[in-house]
């Protein structure tokens, strides 16, 4: 039978295992009473990946185990990631319901809130560096998968999420079927 760290880190791995199906389930029905809608949803949820991503540059460069701490540094990530694309679609969709079209909404959604996403951004990660930089061999790993992958994650959404937004809904002059199904 496995002990000590080994064993308490599997035991603590595989109740946030049982744990996580259900959280996600949760993050789903929270997202989809907000947005109504799959298409939205998939953009938000899409940003995950991008989040995870990111988590790795950061251990790799700084020879960081990848352990528990790590791990919930990176399920932390997820969320604060997801809100960036939470909150670029909210300003696209209040752009579109002024009348302009989408290329427009998404070129305005951006340009209103880059900065404050940047901001944001740059705000967790300087509360970051603390940890990262201390004599604990507990939150050093933390700290660095949820820098790196906040960072890489702002990056990508920034550009991804329009993308993705651009792809998924299309002008009511391109595909008036499309339209209609939003």
């Amino acid at each position: 039978q496995v002990g000590g760290s080994v064993g308490e880190s599997g035991k603590a791995n595989a109740a946030l295992g049982k744990a996580a199906p259900l959280a996600a389930l949760l993050l789903i029905a929270i997202l989809l009473a907000e947005f109504n809608s799959f298409r939205r949803l998939a953009i938000v949820m899409s940003t995950a990946p991008l989040a995870a991503l990111g988590v790795w540059p950061g251990l790799y460069l700084l020879d960081l185990p990848f352990g528990f701490v790590a791990l919930l540094g990176a399920i932390a990530l997820i969320g604060i990631a997801v809100n960036g694309a939470i909150v670029l679609i909210d300003v696209t969709e209040s752009e579109r319901a002024r009348g302009l079209d989408i290329p427009s909404a998404l070129t305005e959604a951006v340009r209103r809130r880059t900065r404050p996403i940047l901001l944001t951004t740059a705000t967790t990660v300087a509360g970051l560096v603390p940890l990262l930089f201390s004599d604990s061999t507990l939150w050093p790993p933390m700290a660095a998968a949820m820098i790196s992958g906040l960072c890489i994650a702002t990056a990508l959404t920034l550009a991804f999420v329009p993308a993705l937004y651009r792809i998924l809904f299309r002008d009511a002059s391109s595909s008036p079927a499309l339209v209609a199904a939003e």
